[in-house]
C-alpha cells in the first residue's frame, strides 16, 4: 500500500488555531505562527503513518547541515499547506481572527484567500471573529453567520445556572454554604456581564 492510499483513506484533516492577544504568548497573534501551525497540524502527527512527502520535501530544502533550520516564512507556508492539500481535502478553523495582530493580519487573511484560491482539492476555512472593519470588509464577499450576544443569551443563562448548581453540589463555591439569595446574585451577575462569552 502506497502512502497516498493510506492518506486518502483517512478522515481529511482538521486544522485549528485560536488567536489570542497575550503578552504571556506573543506568537498567538501572529500571522506566520498562525501558518506555521496549520501547516504543522496538516502535516500530521499519527505515530502509525508515515511522514507526509511535502514536509519532507520542505525540510530537505530548508535543511542545512549542523546549521538549525530556518522557520518558514508565510509565503512558503502557503506552499505546504497547497502541497499537503492537494491530493486530500481539508478544514482549516481560525478562532478570534480580531486577537491576530491588527497591522499584519492582512497576511494571514492574504494567505488564506490564496490557499482557498490556488488549492486543487476542497479546502474549508471557518474563522470567528468580533466584527473588526478590516476583517468586515475583507469578508464582506464571504458566507457569513453573525451571532450576536442576543443570540446566545439563552444557552448562556443555562450553562450558567447549571455550573452554580454542580459547583453548590459539590460543595466547590463557598464550601457548599451558598444562600439562595447569595447564589441568585451571583447568577445574575454572570449573566449580566457574560456579554456572549
Amino acid at each position: 500500500m502506497t502512502s497516498t492510499s493510506v492518506i486518502s483513506s483517512r478522515a481529511p484533516p482538521v486544522a485549528f488555531f485560536y488567536c489570542a492577544k497575550e503578552t504571556a504568548e506573543p506568537e498567538r497573534s501572529r500571522p506566520t505562527e498562525v501558518l506555521l501551525s496549520i501547516a504543522r497540524q496538516l502535516s500530521g502527527d499519527d505515530p502509525e503513518y508515515s511522514i507526509r512527502l511535502p514536509l519532507i520535501t520542505t525540510y530537505n530544502k530548508h535543511y542545512d547541515f549542523g546549521v538549525k533550520p530556518r522557520r518558514l516564512e508565510s509565503s512558503e507556508c502557503v506552499e505546504l499547506i497547497l502541497a499537503l492539500t492537494d491530493e486530500n481535502p481539508a478544514t482549516i478553523i481560525i478562532d478570534a481572527l480580531d486577537e491576530c495582530d491588527a497591522a499584519h493580519r492582512y497576511i494571514l487573511m492574504d494567505a488564506l484567500d490564496e490557499i482557498m484560491q490556488r488549492s486543487s482539492n476542497i479546502v474549508k476555512i471557518f474563522i470567528s471573529s468580533r466584527d473588526d472593519g478590516d476583517i468586515v470588509c475583507r469578508l464582506s464577499g464571504s458566507p457569513n453567520l453573525y451571532i450576536s450576544v442576543e443570540d446566545n443569551q439563552e444557552d448562556i443563562e443555562s450553562f450558567i445556572d447549571n455550573q452554580m448548581e454542580i459547583a453548590i453540589a459539590s460543595k466547590r463555591l463557598l464550601r457548599g454554604r451558598v444562600s439562595e439569595e447569595l447564589a441568585s446574585d451571583i447568577s445574575q451577575t454572570l449573566k449580566r456581564d457574560a456579554q456572549g462569552m
